[in-house]
């Protein structure tokens, strides 16, 4: 509602247009009068009272269109600011939720790269632990084997002695001769046989002479070809 005080500046304001607007032709027509009744110095200074309220109220419409222009540029360029502010608002938006969205995403991925990762591992850890157990299984089997070759062997080996025992008693050699005449059989030297029985090489010596004794021959080639026709 317009108040009392805002009423009497608009009649002010229109009574000031319409004073303007009725004060150059008033001016213009004592112009007129002064030249018809031929007093020519107030018909010149009316002419230039007339012209210089004519560039003034010109002049005061020209500031009022410069300022209505500024103040439309300025209105027009603090509304394109606005809506470049609102513009980068919505892009920052946008590029939040973007971004917000790709951490999301990769978030994601690298928890299911982790688990798949786990999995593997969990895998290989179960896959190595079974390779292991087979590995033990066969060793365990390897073992088995190689005990029972290794009893095998001992009972064939006594069994071989206790022959051998058998064949030689005839001639009367006793075990350590007996045992020598294999190594000489096998090819061993005398130093080879002292090793092996942890004797020294004269008493290798002395069982060799009782051998050849005992034998009726007189060196190995013969005793080899006497024990190998038993």
């Amino acid at each position: 509602m317009i108040s009392f005080h805002e009423n009497n500046q608009s009649l002010a304001f229109f009574q000031k247009k319409k004073d303007c607007l009725f004060r150059q032709p008033r001016y213009n027509a004592l112009v007129d009068y002064y030249t018809i009744t031929k007093n020519y110095k107030k018909a010149l200074d009316s002419y230039k009272i007339a012209t210089a309220f004519k560039d003034s109220i010109v002049n005061e419409a020209s500031q009022k269109s410069i300022i209505s222009t500024q103040v439309e540029y300025e209105t027009a360029k603090k509304d394109a600011q606005i809506q470049q502010l609102a513009k980068e608002n919505e892009l920052s938006k946008d590029k939040a939720k973007t971004n917000f969205n790709q951490l999301i995403i990769i978030s994601s991925l690298g928890l299911v790269s982790i688990i798949v990762l786990l999995y593997l591992l969990r895998l290989y850890r179960k896959n190595s632990d079974l390779e292991l157990e087979n590995k033990n299984s066969e060793l365990q089997n390897y073992l088995i084997q190689i005990n029972e070759l290794k009893e095998k062997a001992t009972n064939k080996t006594f069994i071989e002695t206790e022959k051998i025992n058998e064949n030689f008693s005839e001639f009367g050699l006793s075990k350590r001769e007996i045992e020598v005449l294999q190594h000489i059989s096998n090819g061993l030297s005398n130093a080879e046989i002292s090793e092996k029985m942890f004797v020294s090489n004269n008493t290798i010596k002395t069982h060799i002479k009782n051998i050849y004794s005992k034998l009726d021959v007189k060196n190995r080639i013969q005793a080899i070809k006497k024990i190998s026709t038993i």
